[in-house]
């Protein structure tokens, strides 16, 4: 057998408290197997110290078990003749008598995990004692205890007891428990028996064992003694592989390394708690109180529409198919090559444990929550558990899961089209659904990924040709957010009439550009005339030319001038129509040009049936009688998901909401125009209390939309003017005052003054003052916001002085440069990168391979890029060059057959835990693309290069995979040689 230097599992080490290390190696023996997601390994654990190393070196003989031990270390070896058999021959060895280690005496690993003990170690055994019984032989067929090793034999039966008293944490059958042979001297006495040793313990100890015997061995006997003890061990591995098969556990190695480091982070956590297989496999899946709603939605809807509870049931049995048994599950259909005769599906989670463990009580209460008086919870439930049987049985005949969900309903004898939510994906029945499709149904963006096929030309593109539900009707396009993209964000103040100076801004900067400004972010946020402007934007994708001559013209409308008179006279017209009217201005003439604009039965949710980029959208409001702020989105997301985060998310539940009257509730400044009611509910201004800019809301709500480890790539806030409060200004204001008696009369009462401030109120400054000088450094340089002086007081009704604004935009000192600098990074941001592979250890560091990408016109937004920033940039880490970003490397970069941008790199990280960035370098100027810093580790984990049980979206079945591509990076791979790549461009950059 031939032994990897290193041979470490696990270090146990005291520094004040127990650690116990996990050195990677069980990742790196799945390296020296041949097809380890289609091996079966049997597992033999050898328990003892100077016989117990002889017997391994004798048994399996190697010359690299003579190297000295490193003490403190659980070790583990693949049989090297087995490696690539069905069955490899892992072997664990340990020492039961092994102490804590001082942290300086570890060896290092450069894919270590320290894991801290949190319970307190009983007085009657060691931390050895406790990883043995409930966790490392969790996962172990044979036990070879050596007695030799022990003081005596009573010592050695006595540990066995230690281990029963402990006791096992497996949730599996008990008869998958290991078996247990003690190596005795081959002179001990003949009528020695293990009965009579254990004095009637056998009872207890069958919760922890299969079965314990004696075995006679010689250390220094023949080689026939020898041959006789490792025929012994491997006829009990096979049997014990059978009883594996037949009880539905048979792991894979790959599976077996997954579960190997769920228990050992459970085991370290808690000594109390069994360890429960199935629920191991659904960690950061798990099927949560929201399934319940999501059922019960979908029962009520079939409750009504009198469909038989047969079809219903048989319906809910595929989408937890689909759920419960993704590819690369331990469930997943024999592999290619894998003898049919020799591998079942009764080697796997059988359907009906996986329902009674997961998902059979969230059932029954949804059956209560739909008030079904026509059939009874435990009924539906044994309905759902049958169909579940029935159709696993055929699983083996799709490709995926999905297929078979698909297929299921396709046959059923129900017109499903009828079905209809907005709270409930009606394809998984496992989330809110996001997108809809022409025929009006709802998908989420998990069963996009499942059902669709990527497009050519864009990244994340996705099309759904028929409908699930209506069979014969039905399309999507979508483009998704990238998983390894992070979200930059635009956030535009409230201000009325003066909602042209953002505009103006934008239209500024697409000037200097083709790629549509729209296109360069991610989420947008707006309040008041902030948020109508981001309605023209993001969500009816106008181009800037159309968004400001339509918001000028619904400004005049709205706010009609009056005949000329003095201001006082203006001011004491407006309070008296708010006082009569609880507005200075009526509602229907907003209403009815909202509703020209925006057509009057336009939902926020719509379908687009060209597939725009999917960003998100939210439109700010104040629900009169509640203190938190709301946000109209174009995700669908509930209240539920923002309890507690001091603002109220709105999305469509049964009712659709017209996109007008968003516009009107965000825009409803109180004594403006009367407040807007939607439903029972009543809204106005978005902008009061601190949300006229509402960047506070929105990096909230992105930090809880992105995954852990991620911050947004830039904020980008536009202002509505800042008031010049210039000396010479105040003065001009105290002379016109005083030239008006009346209106300095009038002005000094409460009453005036508070009309008054409700007419200026609309300072943005502040709030993005408190966010900006809260930023560490390297933070704020992406944070950027865009804001003009503005000569006179900040009315918000005031129309004269729009198309002076515009000029004063155009002409103020130094906006082009912040124009230029913001429109840089945003165009830097669209790139992004992905791991090809799991990185890989040569030596001191992990060669990682990938590819960056660029999300929408790709090629548009690489032209934009270089004609503002330089003819000759290049993509770098902190230490190497990756490559160019010119307009000659563009030719080699694009594909010509999935015309998209896909630039193979490779670098090199010391640590995959170590914060990176990926940066575009142009002279001076340098930025980073989305998504960093970030580790290698964090895209691991995102990636799921891990995900041993699958993933959710079933790996994106429809996924575009393009031959030309795939070649690219194949010859990347072979010409880069690793000791050339590190003298050529490991060098500081």
């Amino acid at each position: 057998m031939t032994m990897h230097p290193q041979r470490e599992l696990l270090q146990i080490v005291t520094d004040g408290k127990v650690i116990v290390q996990d050195t990677g190696r069980f990742r790196r023996i799945l390296q020296e197997m041949t097809h380890p997601t289609s091996q079966f390994p049997r597992l033999v654990h050898l328990i003892g110290t100077t016989v117990k190393d002889e017997a391994l070196r004798k048994l399996f003989s190697s010359s690299s078990l003579g190297r000295k031990r490193f003490s403190g270390a659980v070790d583990l070896h693949v049989h090297s003749p087995s490696s690539s058999a069905d069955n490899p021959l892992i072997l664990l060895d340990s020492d039961p008598f092994t102490k804590p280690q001082r942290r300086n005496e570890l060896r290092s690993y450069g894919e270590a995990k320290q894991h801290r003990v949190d319970w307190l170690l009983p007085s009657t055994c060691t931390v050895i004692d406790v990883l043995l019984s409930r966790f490392l032989f969790l996962f172990t067929d044979v036990i070879l205890l050596f007695s030799h090793d022990f003081a005596s034999l009573d010592d050695a039966i006595a540990r066995l007891g230690t281990w029963t008293n402990i006791g096992s944490a497996s949730t599996l059958p008990s008869t998958v428990r290991p078996r247990v042979m003690v190596i005795v001297p081959a002179d001990a006495p003949e009528d020695l028996h293990i009965d009579a040793l254990l004095l009637g313990r056998q009872n207890a100890m069958t919760g922890v064992f299969h079965s314990i015997e004696l075995f006679r061995w010689d250390p220094n006997g023949s080689r026939v003694a020898c041959d006789l003890l490792k025929d012994s061990i491997l006829r009990h591995a096979e049997e014990m592989l059978e009883v594996r098969r037949s009880n539905g556990c048979l792991f894979s190695a790959t599976h077996l390394e997954g579960f190997y480091h769920r228990a050992l982070r459970h085991t370290t956590r808690s000594v109390d708690r069994p360890f429960d297989f199935i629920g191991a496999t659904r960690l950061g899946t798990e099927v949560g109180e929201d399934y319940v709603e999501h059922v019960s939605n979908f029962l009520k809807l079939g409750f009504e529409l009198k469909v038989p509870c047969v079809h219903l049931a048989a319906f809910i049995a595929s989408c937890i198919l689909m759920d419960a048994y993704p590819p690369r599950m331990h469930s997943e259909k024999p592999f290619p090559g894998i003898n049919l005769t020799t591998l079942t599906r009764d080697a796997d989670f059988p359907p009906h444990i996986i329902f009674h463990s997961i998902y059979r009580s969230f059932c029954l209460k949804a059956v209560e929550r739909s008030a079904a008086s026509a059939i009874s919870g435990a009924l539906l439930c044994t309905l759902i558990e049958r169909q579940m049987v029935r159709l696993f049985s055929c699983l083996t005949k799709y490709t995926t899961p999905g297929h078979l969900h698909r297929d299921n309903v396709c046959k059923r004898p129900c017109d499903w089209s009828r079905f209809r939510s907005n709270k409930t994906c009606l394809y998984c029945l496992r989330s809110r659904p996001r997108e809809p499709l022409s025929c009006g149904h709802r998908v989420c963006d998990t069963c996009i990924r499942r059902h669709g096929e990527e497009a050519p030309g864009v990244e994340e593109k996705f099309h759904i040709p028929r409908c699930i539900l209506c069979q014969t009707k039905g399309s999507l396009t979508a483009v998704l957010q990238p998983m390894t993209a992070s979200i930059s964000i635009l956030v535009i103040d409230g201000g009325g009439a003066r909602g042209i100076i953002p505009l103006e801004f934008i239209g500024l900067m697409q000037e200097m550009i083709d790629t549509p400004f729209q296109d360069l972010s991610d989420m947008d946020v707006g309040t008041s005339s902030g948020g109508i402007t981001i309605i023209y934007l993001s969500i009816l994708r106008w181009s800037v030319r159309r968004c400001i001559p339509t918001f000028a013209e619904l400004a005049a409308r709205v706010f009609s001038e009056q005949p000329q008179q003095p201001r006082w006279l203006g001011r004491l017209r407006d309070m008296a129509r708010c006082a009569v009217f609880n507005s200075a201005y009526g509602a229907k003439t907003m209403e009815d040009a909202l509703k020209e604009a925006l057509e009057d039965d336009r939902p926020m949710i719509s379908y687009h049936p060209e597939g725009f980029p999917r960003k998100r959208v939210i439109i700010t409001a104040t629900e009169i009688g509640s203190r938190l702020c709301v946000a109209f989105n174009n995700y669908n997301e509930s209240e539920a998901v923002s309890k507690g985060r001091g603002y109220k998310l709105l999305g469509d539940d049964d009712d659709q909401i017209p996109l007008w009257k968003i516009a009107r509730a965000t825009s409803a400044v109180p004594g403006i125009f009367p407040p807007v009611e939607i439903g029972s509910r009543r809204f106005e201004d978005g902008g009061m209390g601190r949300h006229n800019n509402p960047i506070h809301l929105a990096l909230a709500e992105a930090r809880r939309i992105l995954p852990s480890g991620m911050e947004p790539d830039s904020v980008l806030s536009l202002g509505t003017g800042v008031e010049d409060e210039a000396e010479d200004g105040a003065k001009e204001v105290s002379q016109r005052s005083r030239r008006d008696v009346i209106y300095n009369m009038f002005r000094n009462f409460f009453v005036f003054r508070f009309f008054e401030s409700i007419m200026r109120s609309t300072d943005g400054e502040a709030p993005w003052r408190e966010v900006f000088y809260g930023l560490d450094t390297p933070s704020k340089a992406s944070h950027m916001r865009l804001n003009v002086t503005v000569d006179g007081p900040l009315e918000i009704t005031n129309v004269k002085v729009m198309t002076s604004l515009q000029k004063t935009i155009r002409n103020q000192p130094g906006i082009r440069e912040q124009a230029l600098k913001s429109l840089t990074g945003k165009l830097t941001e669209r790139f992004y990168f992905v791991l090809d592979a799991r990185p890989t250890c040569e030596g001191k560091y992990y060669r990682c391979q990938g590819t960056i990408r660029c999300r929408g016109d790709s090629r548009t937004v690489a032209l934009d890029l270089i004609r503002l920033g330089s003819a000759n940039m290049e993509f770098v880490t902190d230490t190497e060059i990756l490559g160019r970003l010119t307009v000659d490397s563009l030719r080699e970069d694009f594909c010509s057959h999935c015309h998209r941008y896909r630039k193979g790199v490779i670098f090199h990280v010391p640590y995959l835990t170590e914060k990176i960035s990926i940066c575009i370098k142009s002279n001076e100027m340098r930025r980073k693309i989305s998504g960093f810093p970030q580790s290698m580790a964090w895209f691991v984990d995102r990636q799921g290069f891990d995900a041993c049980f699958g993933s959710p979206d079933h790996g994106i079945p429809g996924r575009l995979w393009c031959a030309t591509c795939d070649s690219r990076r194949a010859g990347k791979r072979k010409a880069t040689g690793v000791s050339q790549e590190r003298k050529a461009k490991r060098r500081r950059v």
